[in-house]
């Protein structure tokens, strides 16, 4: 750092000021009751080096009053300073004065605008140079923080104020975990605690939906009463006994019976063949559905993948974007450095005489080829960088597009999977709740065993017969109802494993929530462990004061901030 020691001021018709030089020694104290111009001092000086006045104001009036506080024109207002820097004294000025432009046909000149002139030993600069040569010599903000004890507190943002008191604090350094460690991999803290919430975020909204698909499939379940199939046997027995006794009743019909026998026999194949081909299309259908329900599970597995690359790549295009900024903003800063030749140079280092100006001319070319030829490679080696990782974030950008080209894909893949799905479901709930489809010969065939078995029914005795038909008709019903029963406790058992898949993959989700939150959870330590670190480290520098630089929330988070706490000493 440069030092500088103020060693002159005069103010000329700089506010209330008219005429002042002040000549300033190791120590020099400026005192006055209130309105006498100690601030117009400060304004002035700072008003010389940064166009702003000590309340950090850069529109303030800096022009002479008269008695009625009105502006005194055709003043120029000059303020003028003598810096020591190093072992040289440097003189610093600034005029501002009033441009007056008389116009045509006008008899007098009118105020139209001002001007400011920048001097340095009084060589005229602009303001641009005169502003960076002032920059080259101090930083604006470390300045006023060294000599305006308010400056600090009163005038900075506290996010600026945190930025320097971080850049002052020493590297702090806070274990981690393995696991931590393993989850970060090449993420930043932020990037992982949104990836970690973003996924929770979606597990918690698939969560949400199961309970309801658990509803849905348990007010599909059927109320059952298994008495009834405890008596399917029994039935069937007493069925075969009632059929024998019906055939017993007369022999003078044994050429009706025989026909009967061999249509009935002729009615069981058709029934046999008919639910044989009902079971086989059942079986298709439920495979079917299973490969269906294989493929989307895959097609899901490949969007997560995927969505997964698509994360990480868009991140990192991100990070490789603000890299390219920050190399641009370097360019412009290599390249906007000019050439200073040190003053120093010119005089000889043993007898102290100004050296011949063919050496020192020779000097300042040497120099300024070194210079050039050093801003020339920066700026190559910034341009090389550049394109390299345009390059990258190009390749980057390809594979993104493919990433969101092949979810795409995977979606439309899953939408027609989940439409087809839905159509195989309801042709498997179609055929188990509709009746067996029987050929047209069927009911035929049933209606002349009806009438074959009429026919041998009027030979036997009316009432015998007729109560073994009641019988026979209510056993058939019987059978009928435990056919019913028999089918729903199929249907029921399969809902039953549909609900059980829904709480384990329920279960499941709640694991994967539990793993993320306790991810969450191990950042989230390590956050607030290198916060108090870096606090503790930054309070350590102070004595009478300390800063608190975190804040810690309702959620138990933290949020930045600067806020300085007043240690009472006893």
């Amino acid at each position: 750092m440069n030092t500088i020691i103020l060693k002159q001021l005069t103010l000329q018709n700089f506010k209330g000021i008219k005429n002042l030089t002040i000549d300033f020694s190791n120590q020099t104290d400026i005192s006055g009751e209130n309105g006498t111009g100690k601030t117009t001092i400060q304004d002035a000086f700072l008003w010389l080096l940064f166009d702003k006045d000590s309340t950090n104001r850069k529109d303030f009036e800096i022009k002479t009053l008269d008695q009625n506080n009105q502006v005194i024109h055709n003043l120029d207002h000059i303020v003028t300073a003598n810096l020591q820097i190093i072992d040289k004294i440097k003189t610093f000025s600034k005029t501002y004065r009033e441009v007056w432009t008389k116009k045509r046909n006008e008899a007098e000149k009118l105020l139209t605008t001002h001007e400011t002139i920048y001097t340095i030993d009084d060589v005229p600069f602009k303001k641009s140079e005169y502003q960076d040569y002032i920059n080259s010599l101090i930083d604006e903000n470390i300045f006023k923080i060294i000599t305006n004890p308010f400056y600090f507190s009163n005038q900075l943002k506290w996010e600026e104020r945190r930025n320097i008191l971080i850049d002052f604090a020493d590297d702090v350094n806070v274990e981690i975990s393995d696991y931590l460690q393993q989850l970060l991999s090449d993420k930043t803290e932020k990037q992982l605690k949104d990836s970690l919430n973003f996924k929770k975020k979606k597990l918690n909204e698939e969560l949400k939906l199961i309970p309801a698909r658990i509803d849905e499939v348990s007010n599909s379940i059927v109320l059952i009463d298994n008495s009834k199939i405890k008596e399917k046997e029994a039935l069937k027995l007493r069925l075969k006994d009632i059929n024998d006794s019906l055939f017993s009743f007369s022999d003078s019909f044994q050429e009706e019976k025989q026909i009967l026998s061999a249509k009935r026999q002729e009615l069981s194949n058709l029934e046999f063949t008919a639910k044989s081909k009902r079971f086989s299309t059942l079986s298709e259908l439920k495979e079917k559905l299973n490969q269906q329900l294989n493929s989307l599970q895959n097609a899901k597995y490949n969007i997560s993948k995927d969505q997964s690359s698509f994360d990480r790549l868009t991140s990192e295009t991100f990070l490789l974007d603000d890299e390219i900024e920050k190399l641009k903003k370097d360019f412009q800063l290599q390249k906007d450095v000019t050439f200073v030749f040190d003053e120093n140079l010119s005089i000889c280092p043993t007898c102290k005489q100004t050296l011949p100006a063919s050496e020192i001319e020779d000097a300042k070319s040497k120099l300024l080829a070194n210079f050039n030829s050093n801003k020339a490679n920066s700026l190559a080696k910034i341009n090389v960088k550049g394109k390299s990782l345009k390059e990258t974030i190009s390749q980057n950008e390809i594979a993104i597009e493919g990433y969101l080209d092949s979810i795409a894909k995977f979606n439309a893949e899953i939408s027609d999977l989940n439409d087809a799905i839905e159509i195989t479901k309801n042709k498997i709930s179609a055929i188990e709740n509709s009746q067996i489809e029987f050929p047209e010969n069927y009911n035929i065939l049933k209606s002349e065993i009806s009438n074959l078995e009429a026919k041998l029914q009027n030979n036997d005795s009316s009432n015998q017969k007729n109560e073994l038909l009641n019988q026979k008709s209510s056993i058939e019903s019987s059978l009928d109802e435990i056919k019913r029963i028999e089918n729903n406790i199929l249907l029921n058992k399969e809902r039953n494993l549909r609900i059980s898949e829904l709480s384990n993959q329920e279960t499941d989700i709640a694991n994967q929530i539990a793993d993320l939150e306790k991810g969450l959870f191990e950042l989230e330590k390590y956050t607030m462990a290198k916060a108090e670190a870096l606090e503790s480290n930054i309070n350590s520098k102070f004595n009478f004061v300390k800063f608190k630089l975190f804040e810690t929330q309702m959620n138990e988070g933290i949020k930045e901030t600067c806020v300085a706490l007043l240690i009472r000493r006893r």
